[in-house]
């Protein structure tokens, strides 16, 4: 599962294993989105994980 973080919602992309897309949504930056949020995840229990490039300290690299 991946996430892309906006300012009033948040746009993710569920892959399988095999990395073939399973389902892709929005959802709202309020109670109700992340309601969405754990709907949506509880009907997809064993994605894979994305891992984001910039967790190493890339997006400081490049500042």
């Amino acid at each position: 599962m991946g996430f892309d973080w906006a300012g009033d919602h948040h746009d993710a992309v569920v892959v399988d294993p095999h990395g073939k897309v399973v389902d892709e949504f929005r959802f709202d930056d309020t109670a109700a989105g992340g309601q969405l949020l754990i709907k949506k995840m509880r009907e997809h229990p064993d994605p894979a994980v994305a891992e984001d490039p910039l967790e190493d300290g890339a997006d400081e690299k490049a500042a």
